[in-house]
């Protein structure tokens, strides 16, 4: 579970520091559905017996080749580590970070803020 925390966190700071964290929470619900679409995508990125080098020819195939840059190298990375199999974990981290983060500046003190996290961990909990 650290891991993909860590990772989920990496992708979320990239993303906020370039001003793309909307692209990235739509690049994820977009790989989700391809995802969900075609599951033998998972299984190949995340074998251990496909060759390094035909798993990033498939992550340059036109599916993959509309998403981030940032998006391309976090699945690359998770599929170094035969996680892909966690990206549904990963964007439910990343999205309730995103939504917190989007909410900012309409909380004006702590009591706010704190009603506002409240809310949207407990949105996500009922999506899960």
């Amino acid at each position: 579970m650290r891991e993909k925390r860590f990772y989920s966190e990496l992708l979320r700071t990239a993303a906020r520091n370039e001003g793309i964290s909307g692209k990235i929470s739509d690049d994820f619900r977009n790989l989700r559905y391809l995802f969900d679409k075609n599951p033998d995508y998972v299984r190949i990125l995340d074998s251990p017996y496909i060759p390094r080098g035909e798993l990033m020819r498939i992550l340059n195939e036109e599916a993959f080749l509309k998403m981030d840059r940032y998006m391309i190298d976090f699945l690359r990375l998770l599929s170094g580590m035969h996680m892909v199999h966690c990206v549904n974990e990963c964007f439910r981290e990343y999205e309730m970070y995103y939504a917190i983060y989007s909410e900012m500046p309409k909380w004006s003190n702590l009591e706010d803020f704190i009603g506002l996290l409240e809310e949207k961990i407990e949105g996500v909990q009922q999506e899960a």
